[in-house]
């Protein structure tokens, strides 16, 4: 019977759990519907991103996929890169989904991992050093191997002689050794003959003493010295028979190969976190008398004999020791393309795709890339990028004929070279890294996020502008070669503007479109660079009959005009490659026609840009007017209004892979929001719902702690109720007089019940008297009322100013008030206690919001407020155990 019940019960109670289940499935349908209804206008009106992407693809006049084919090298670079590609993005060490949530140590650890990867995988699948080359652009995680590959090779290559090559070589090539490049020291960069550390050869030993003799000698700034490198090459000054010959490289080893300890008389270290570039473990480098082989020098060009004697170089290659420095700055301008238009690739997409404002609810917002303000920032920075890249194949171009050269003894075309390198190594880097800062500016809040790509960009590329050569100083390395040009100090007479005979005529441009033409802009920027050029021999010679100077006073009083003129000639150069880029593409029957009409208008905003730049001198020397000027402005605007339907393909024709850019806001599809979602759902901080700091002795220990605050004021409150009660207490005693007596009585005065306190002082007479003095003599009446009405039965006499209070034995009635009077204290007590737990919660409440925490600090406020009424309690029953005893 029970169990047929007992079943019967069972189903019920799922009946009408179901029931429950229906009402609330019903209920959220309800619910659905009402929000949906309410926000189908926000619907209706609302775009997906992917479809914008694939829209603005198909605004575009020429074909993306024909143009990427010719910057990139061809159909086959193009494949062999997504094949690179997939290589890498199977590897542990190549995967980039959680590369911007690590730390530093991490990222150095995994820049090591993928260098050696890649190393590893060229050995064993006969990938060719392009190919390995191409990995690490590809990989883009900078670590320690940077300069092992960027310069100490290419050094050994260079100025090493073949049986140094022979020896070093194999060494690198096998990881048996890792170098770096050690040059800058902390007190002199740029400023070669500046550099402290010494080389002093000893004939004796047939060995060079390297020591550190100053604080501002030590090393600073080389990749990969602080913990990775165990060898270096070191520019120092090598100093023999007592003679200084200036900074020649050497090879020192600096760590042990077992245990990679700092060898004897090497102190060696990581200089510490930086803007960027973390994964690269920049160091500090001291010596103490350091003895090192005679061949330890690179003797290709200048050596060095067993008796110290100096051998230096053939006068026809005094400078050949440039080479690598040249290298290095030919390779960062090629380079500063590439991340420019990694940069405008990834702003291009991202302001394509999103919409900000519309012009009334019923239509969809508007594309932040049709806003005038953001095609003409972008559209030029996307202009630059193309210009950067040919002007970075050109200058590869023109040292390679220079190796070639080179190897005949030919060192002819070094000197300008070394100045164009020079100068273009600051004009590309600036324009580079302004153009990345402003591609991460016009994508708002999301290019502050690194998910976005951008500021890992930035931050890893603005170094550029420093290293190998401070900005300033490369322009005035070729400001100096130009001034030297056009004061005939030099032979070499590349461009005609720096000749004498050069006239700035005023221009033929009559309306804006005049200013698209090649010749207009091309004369104009030359005039530029001779009105600059003119400026800076007035400003560097003594006099007007005088030859200039190169030093001293005058010259650095002129390095602002020096510098303009380096800029000058800089965007005339650049803008000249862009032609002559244009022109190849022509003789390319690949490439279509439309592809060359578009790197036209491209090449055109360029040197628009280039014109705003050189408004000043152009109106200056009286090229142009005030009204051809305008033009200009309005050419530029007409040129960034008519690239912009082409911007999503232009960029597409870079051929940059999503792999390459890790970019949530910058993916090829537009499918920029659920990305970033997605991406930030995989940061270690959404690991566990608590979070990283939520644990006893973090946050959760803090938040305690600001919750036992309360606690602990709310024990010093019920403390004090507890220390006043027993005062109370105290007072109250049995036929013996004491003046807490009557601390407890009201005395009607002034219109308010004051305590007999603050309107006068009670003394004790005798054991059996007290004594009142009242303050005010109209009070008098109202403080012998006050204690002959008091339960205490007391019979107060007036004597004057004082009133005199007799204790007689207390009767029975007596001692019931007493009891009485010694609960209501109680009472009181308990109140005091009660409302400071209700402060204490209250304060709780407010500061935490986990509810388990909360719970547990609202027992133990509970736990303690009881504790303190049980003692009111346990006084109160003993003071009213001794009254019952005095009774008895």
């Amino acid at each position: 019977m029970f169990k047929h019940e007992n079943q019967g019960w069972l189903t019920n109670f799922v009946c009408i759990l179901q029931k429950m289940g229906d009402c609330r499935s019903t209920d959220r349908e309800r619910q659905r519907q009402l929000v949906e209804e309410a926000t189908r206008p926000i619907v209706q009106v609302t775009s997906h991103p992917v479809q914008d992407a694939a829209l603005e693809r198909a605004k575009a006049t020429f074909c993306s996929d024909n143009l990427s084919v010719y910057l990139n090298g061809g159909v086959e670079c193009l494949e062999r890169r997504k094949q690179l590609i997939d290589i890498l993005s199977k590897q542990p060490w190549g995967d980039k989904k959680n590369r911007y949530f690590l730390s530093r140590e991490e990222e150095h650890v995994a820049g090591l991992r993928g260098a050696v990867g890649i190393w590893k995988m060229m050995k064993e699948h006969n990938l060719s050093i392009q190919d390995a080359a191409e990995m690490r652009q590809l990989l883009f995680l900078p670590g320690g191997f940077e300069l092992h590959i960027g310069m100490f090779i290419p050094t050994i290559l260079s100025q090493g002689t073949r049986e140094q090559q022979d020896q070093w070589m194999p060494l690198c090539m096998d990881l048996r050794l890792i170098g770096t490049y050690a040059q800058t020291e902390l007190g002199h960069g740029t400023f070669l003959r500046g550099l402290e550390t010494v080389a002093v050869y000893d004939p004796e030993t047939r060995s060079f003493i390297i020591h550190s003799p100053t604080l501002t000698a030590t090393k600073w700034w080389p990749g990969g010295l602080g913990r990775t490198c165990t060898h270096a090459i070191l520019m120092a000054r090598l100093i023999t028979k007592g003679k200084d010959y200036g900074p020649h490289a050497f090879v020192v080893q600096l760590r042990d190969l077992e245990t990679h300890n700092a060898l004897p008389g090497v102190e060696v270290g990581d200089i510490g976190p930086k803007m960027g570039y973390h994964g690269v473990d920049n160091g500090f480098l001291r010596f103490d008398h350091v003895k090192v082989p005679r061949d330890a020098m690179l003797m290709r060009y200048s050596s060095i004999t067993e008796d110290g004697t100096y051998v230096p170089p053939p006068p026809r290659n005094s400078k050949a020791s440039y080479g690598t420095m040249v290298y290095v700055r030919a390779t960062i301008v090629r380079d500063a393309g590439d991340f420019l238009g990694r940069a405008a690739t990834i702003a291009v997409r991202y302001t394509a795709i999103r919409r900000q404002s519309s012009p009334d609810a019923s239509r969809r917002e508007l594309q932040i890339l049709d806003y005038e303000n953001v095609y003409e920032t972008l559209m030029p920075i996307v202009a630059a990028s193309f210009a950067l890249r040919f002007m970075g194949k050109n200058i590869m171009s023109m040292y390679n004929a220079f190796v070639k050269a080179k190897e005949n003894d030919d060192f002819s075309t070094l000197p300008e070279l070394h100045a164009l390198s020079s100068g273009l190594k600051a004009f590309c880097t600036d324009a580079a890294s302004f153009g990345i800062e402003e591609c991460r500016r016009t994508c708002g809040g999301q290019g502050y996020s690194v998910l976005s790509g951008l500021p890992t960009i930035y931050t890893s590329y603005v170094q550029n502008v420093t290293w190998e050569g401070d900005n300033n100083v490369m322009y005035l390395q070729m400001a100096r070669y130009l001034m030297k040009m056009k004061a005939g100090v030099t032979k070499e007479k590349t461009m005609s503007m720096y000749s004498k005979q050069h006239v700035i005529r005023p221009s033929q441009a009559r309306v804006p479109a005049d200013w698209t033409q090649t010749d207009n802009i091309a004369q104009a920027l030359k005039n530029a660079c001779a009105h600059a050029a003119q400026i800076c021999i007035s400003r560097i010679s003594p006099h007007a009959q005088a030859q200039p100077v190169f030093e001293g006073d005058l010259w650095n009083s002129s390095t602002m005009d020096l510098i303009n003129l380096a800029k000058s000639h800089c965007r005339l150069v650049t803008y000249m490659a862009f032609l002559e880029e244009i022109s190849h593409a022509c003789s390319d029957r690949a490439v279509q026609q439309e592809s060359i009409h578009v790197l036209r208008e491209l090449c055109s905003l360029f040197g628009l840009v280039c014109l705003k730049e050189s408004g000043a001198a152009l109106l200056e020397c009286g090229h142009i007017t005030g009204d051809q000027h305008a033009m200009i402005r309005h050419q530029f605007k007409v040129g960034c209004r008519s690239l912009r339907k082409n911007a999503i393909a232009l960029v597409d024709s870079f051929g940059y892979e999503d792999y390459i850019l890790n970019s949530a806001i910058g993916r090829k599809d537009g499918n920029v929001y659920e990305t970033l979602l997605e991406t930030a759902k995989r940061s270690p901080f959404n690991a566990t719902e608590q979070g990283p700091g939520w644990n006893p002795v973090k946050m959760r220990s803090a938040l305690r702690q600001s919750a036992l605050r309360s606690v602990f004021s709310l024990i010093r409150m019920m403390a004090k109720s507890i220390d006043h009660f027993q005062h109370e207490l105290a007072n109250i005693r049995m036929g013996r007089a004491t003046p807490g007596m009557l601390d407890h009585l009201k005395v009607d005065a002034y219109g308010e019940k004051l305590p007999m306190k603050a309107v006068g002082t009670v003394s004790v007479k005798s054991p059996q008297l007290l004594a009142v003095t009242v303050f005010d003599s109209g009070l008098v009446d109202s403080v012998a009322s006050c204690i002959a009405s008091s339960p205490l039965e007391l019979n107060p006499r007036v004597d004057g100013q004082e009133i005199l209070v007799p204790i007689p034995s207390p009767t029975h009635e007596t001692l019931e008030a007493m009891k009485k009077l010694c609960k209501g204290e109680a009472e009181n007590a308990k109140v005091s206690i009660r409302q400071a737990r209700k402060q204490a919660m209250s304060a709780c409440g407010k500061e935490i919001t986990c509810k388990d925490t909360k719970f547990s600090i609202e027992k133990q406020i509970q736990k303690l407020t009881d504790d303190f009424v049980i003692q009111v309690e346990d006084l109160l029953k003993r003071k009213q155990g001794d009254i019952e005893s005095h009774n008895s």
